[in-house]
């Protein structure tokens, strides 16, 4: 574990792969193919996917078309290298429209999936070769490890000493007056696990993990969540899921990473996904004992994409 002073830190971010699209929207606006001229615009330095586009497109009925003046007169494929517009990670989107489809990748791999997404989307309705008119973004969030954008480490430790909310503000407002505007608000640790939750109480009726006065609920993470908003400081919560947690043991008789232990893991992070609008949790450090535990990694991994939430890893 760590003291709560500030912490030069690195960033692991749990992969989330996305087996589909993340978010797709269907509309009437198809890309007619058949018998129609279509040119396919690339930035000049980058035009690697030209041939594979082509070829499925002229399979697909249309006729590729070159030169500058195509790019005025006919109807265009756009694809283009770069970030996903309001999103972090790797991935792709593709817009259709009635006379433009516009791809957008992160990197090869996933310019590749894009176009093969893009070919479960060709149709013959009414023997009419189209490409559906649908919106896509897909986004697999990163496994990398660089310096941590913008958090400096700060943590208010809320788990060894139970703190109100007004001590919690008080501290959030010194990390800011010294520039730390990006701060891990720690609520369960080795120490005491500070979350009234109801999936607690369904494993373990009979015996609270921690006295509920000296708990937080759902309360507060709303409370932080427009502290941080007027404050301009951007407040993740912490909850240690990676180290050997002797509380969480005695209290629910499993080891954390064991597999009663993590089906109680799995329900700590749906609920703050679902019950608390968290959608981004430090986890714990890179050193701590269950960090490098493949088995547990990847389990976590899957929660994370289940349930649309960034876990992070100092």
């Amino acid at each position: 574990m760590f003291k709560h002073s500030i912490i030069f830190a690195l960033i692991l971010l749990i992969t989330i792969p996305m087996m589909g699209a993340e978010n797709v929207v269907k509309h009437g606006n198809s890309f007619l193919l058949g018998g129609r001229k279509v040119v396919i615009i690339t930035h000049k330095t980058d035009t690697t996917y030209n041939s594979q586009i082509a070829k499925f497109l002229t399979a697909s009925g249309a006729q590729v078309v070159e030169g500058m003046a195509a790019k005025v007169i006919y109807p265009r494929l756009v694809i283009t290298r770069g970030e996903i517009e309001g999103k972090t990670g790797d991935g792709f989107s593709i817009k259709v429209s009635r006379n433009k489809i516009a791809i957008r990748y992160t990197s090869d791999q996933y310019a590749t999936k894009a176009i093969e997404y893009l070919q479960t989307l060709y149709d013959e309705p009414f023997a009419r070769q189209i490409i559906r008119g649908v919106n896509v973004i897909s986004i697999e969030r990163r496994i990398k490890t660089n310096n941590m954008p913008g958090i400096n480490g700060s943590v208010v430790d809320c788990a060894s000493k139970y703190l109100a909310l007004e001590t919690i503000q008080a501290a959030l407002r010194r990390l800011s007056a010294s520039g730390k505007r990006d701060v891990i608000v720690l609520l369960g640790s080795p120490d005491a696990m500070r979350l009234n939750m109801e999936c607690f109480t369904l494993f373990n009726p009979n015996q609270a993990i921690v006295a509920p006065k000296e708990s937080y609920s759902p309360v507060l993470s709303s409370n932080l969540t427009r502290f941080g908003t007027t404050n301009n400081i951007k407040i993740t919560l912490g909850v240690d899921l990676l180290s050997e947690n002797k509380n969480f043991e005695n209290w629910s008789g499993h080891q954390i990473n064991s597999v009663e232990g993590m089906r109680l893991v799995r329900a700590i992070i749906e609920e703050l996904a679902h019950t608390w609008g968290v959608d981004r949790l430090y986890i714990g450090q890179s050193t701590d004992t269950y960090a490098n535990d493949v088995r547990y990694r990847a389990f976590l991994s899957k929660i994370a994409t289940d349930n649309r939430v960034e876990l992070v890893i100092l």
